[in-house]
């Protein structure tokens, strides 16, 4: 149904650590299918986490416009534009399950 690897890949884009994501859940739980409600339920938290991540990044981009720092402005846009067309992806995905 959903790859476990896709949506890892999807946190780590919103800036989450792999390494305490890792830890977080037991080794064999990777290698274990899951009950589709689980994985429903994964999946909604993510996309959640998702929406968060980008409202996050907008009030960073908007910060930076008032700061009128220009760096930090090109790269938070660069970064937002990564981020929300990974989360448009990822609610394509979700609604065609």
């Amino acid at each position: 149904m959903f790859n476990k690897t896709f949506w890892l890949g999807c946190l780590l884009a919103l800036g989450v650590s792999g390494v305490s994501v890792a830890q977080a859940q037991d080794s064999d739980s990777f290698n274990n299918p899951t009950s589709p409600q689980e994985m429903e339920s994964f999946v909604r938290s993510s996309l959640e986490e998702m929406v968060n991540g980008v409202k996050s990044m907008g009030k960073m981009v908007e910060q930076a416009r008032r700061d009128e720092d220009e760096e930090k402005l090109t790269c938070l846009r660069s970064r937002l534009s990564y981020v929300r067309a990974l989360l448009i992806v990822s609610e394509c995905a979700m609604g065609s399950s």
